[in-house]
């Protein structure tokens, strides 16, 4: 998964009118592998982990008003702030689409069950073999400290959506905020065209829209570490780990509407920041395999 992660960076903090080539908003530093307060020697209450190979991604910062990310998380955690040009938080959003998701080395989610996968497109130009092309979107806030502690590349997930029943209710069962959505839509051109397109879309209560173009695909090297998500509710905490096996990214023209939006629209730090209209991000598009690990704490 791509990292963009890592402490917040107020030169990094700019902000477009949504249109034409104006750089956007974009908080963080791409940064290192996520440190800091980890679940490992912690009382489990469960785990799984997944394995997601073939995925397109593409990864949008917003910047967001810190009073309206502090009352997204739990006190124990602290989310990051710049004060450059103007005092914000960061609100992650992650859509990515993949070719395979494994749980626990089991393919899908739903124990074998592929389900219906209408709507995912023609993801990398075959459909010759069974369809387990799974969509997940992910909305978290970046933190600067978790129980005092400072933390790099981590986040608190305020919502998770899949269209894998399966794989949304045992994620929901280990205390993630999942929520199987069957009308998750994805489409992504033939990777060895030029250029290569990529678009998703979230319907209510997380409803948007993101779409990216690359004028090619990026070359996967092996890579490690990956953000780490927490999310804390009355069975206890859960965090939820990635850790990138081979990763690429390009720079591409991103599209966004996030206006319906339930959480972003109503606390960026800008009306106008709801949308993005072809600004070219550094890493605009990703494509990826990397392994994802759920553990439940007491």
């Amino acid at each position: 998964m791509h990292r963009r992660t890592g402490r917040l960076v107020a030169t990094a903090l700019l902000i477009a009118s949504g249109g034409g080539a104006a750089p956007a908003l974009a908080v963080g530093d791409g940064g290192a592998p996520a440190s800091g307060p980890h679940p490992h020697g912690e009382p489990a209450r469960g785990s799984l982990t997944t394995h997601e190979s073939g995925c397109v991604e593409v990864a949008v910062p917003r910047a967001v008003t810190a009073a309206g990310a502090r009352a997204l998380v739990p006190a124990r955690y602290v989310p990051s702030v710049t004060t450059v040009p103007l005092e914000a938080s960061r609100f992650q959003m992650w859509d990515y689409v993949c070719d395979d998701i494994s749980v626990d080395r089991r393919h899908g989610g739903n124990s074998g069950d592929d389900g219906d996968r209408r709507g995912h497109g023609d993801r990398r130009g075959h459909d010759d073999r069974r369809d387990r092309r799974t969509q997940v979107s992910i909305g978290a806030v970046a933190l600067a400290s978790r129980d005092g502690q400072a933390v790099d590349g981590a986040f608190y997930v305020t919502s998770i959506a899949t269209d894998d029943a399966g794989l949304a209710a045992r994620w929901r069962g280990l205390g993630l905020p999942a929520r199987f959505v069957p009308a998750l839509a994805a489409t992504v051109s033939d990777l060895a065209g030029s250029p290569v397109t990529a678009s998703l879309s979230v319907p209510r209560p997380d409803e948007h829209t993101v779409s990216s173009v690359a004028q090619a695909a990026p070359t996967e090297v092996p890579a490690a570490g990956g953000p780490v998500l927490y999310h804390e509710g009355r069975g206890g905490e859960t965090v939820l780990r990635y850790d990138n096996e081979s990763l690429g990214s390009v720079p591409a023209a991103v599209t966004a509407d996030y206006r319906a939006h339930r959480t972003v629209a109503p606390i960026v730090v800008l009306p106008r920041l709801v949308q993005i209209l072809g600004v070219t991000f550094p890493e605009g598009l990703t494509t990826g395999s990397w392994s994802a690990t759920v553990t439940r704490s007491r």
